[in-house]
């Protein structure tokens, strides 16, 4: 069990300030040329995060925007740093996978086509986690319990690639429990209660290890929604593609007795794979809706979804092969 430690260099600095600017531009971008900021937005930054997330996690929590204002007063020592309290901790998890599927899905009606609205989503969030910073200590806010992103990060920051410090806290605070940026490796597991080999195979699924399991379903429900039905059906589509992996995979695991760390590493590379399987091709047609040009063959297609598939196996290879190791 590695825990992270912590570097103030002035690189994360200057990475953590560009980054907070380069939201205010696109804020900017998204007002005034809606549809370059979109395309900057969901074509551009968005599909770098999960490839992030899965070689080098805590660069992307070093640089998230939204994390660096968030911590504004914490490194100010203006913060009334309070602590979250234990039951909100507690339920903290499953709040966070609401608003993941809550949010995602109306981006096929809102976000994706509206960009005044992801404009204020992003304000909205923005002013969320520097007003939670100036009362909550640490990353408790927003960054480290209620983050609709956050779910992802513990899925796929599993087993990184490439391991890096993480660049906010000078001092642990203690400010909740299983702390992704202090050890990515068991953040996952705590939540999911896959570290204890004893529950592992006959103790309910809990929030974190079930949305694990929906996740390849959830992703594939996104993308494969019918076009042209009402937001409300879209929801039951994703909804019913989430439930036939969840329950498949619980029922193999169950089968064949795998332990739960492996079911979520497999399911973290299935996510991963069928997101960029269905995003590459989105981006090449994106350019060619937004500027007018070419954005290159089905072989260079192919090519970028096959170099994005190998690094998902090799980095659940890698996983598997750390937990065998653990295991002799």
């Amino acid at each position: 069990m590695k825990v992270n430690t912590t570097s103030t260099s002035s690189v994360w600095r200057g990475l953590q300030y560009f980054s907070v600017v380069s939201a205010v531009a696109l804020i900017i971008v998204l007002l005034v040329r809606p549809r370059l900021g979109l395309f900057i937005a969901w074509d551009v930054l968005i599909p770098l995060v999960p490839i992030m997330l899965l070689v080098a996690p805590m660069l992307w929590r070093n640089v998230c925007p939204i994390a660096v204002v968030g911590q504004f007063f914490e490194r100010f020592g203006l913060s009334r740093r309070r602590k979250l309290p234990r039951w909100l901790q507690r339920v903290a998890p499953t709040i966070s996978i609401f608003l993941l599927f809550a949010l995602v899905p109306l981006r096929l009606v809102l976000f994706n086509l509206d960009a005044t609205s992801l404009a204020l989503l992003m304000v909205v969030t923005v002013v969320v986690s520097l007003v939670g910073g100036a009362i909550i200590t640490g990353k408790a806010a927003w960054c480290a319990t209620f983050c609709p992103v956050l779910p992802v990060e513990r899925l796929y920051g599993q087993r990184a690639l490439v391991n890096l410090p993480h660049a906010h806290c000078e001092t642990c605070s203690g400010c909740t429990r299983a702390c992704f940026d202090l050890i990515p490796s068991r953040s996952l597991s705590v939540l999911a209660d896959s570290h204890n080999k004893s529950h592992n195979k006959k103790s309910p699924l809990r929030p974190m290890s079930l949305f694990a399991v929906a996740f390849p379903g959830f992703v594939l429900g996104y993308y494969t929604a019918p076009a042209g039905i009402s937001i409300l059906l879209i929801y039951l589509w994703i909804l019913m593609m989430s439930v036939i992996p969840a329950v498949t995979f619980t029922i193999i695991q169950r089968m064949f007795s795998l332990e739960r760390t492996t079911l979520h590493r497999i399911c973290a590379a299935l996510a991963i794979s069928i997101y960029y399987w269905f995003t590459i091709p989105a981006i090449a047609l994106a350019v060619v809706e937004t500027f007018g040009t070419n954005a290159g063959s089905v072989w260079l297609i192919n090519s970028v979804r096959g170099v994005l598939l190998v690094v998902a196996a090799i980095w659940l290879a890698a996983g598997l092969r750390n937990r065998a190791v653990i295991a002799v």
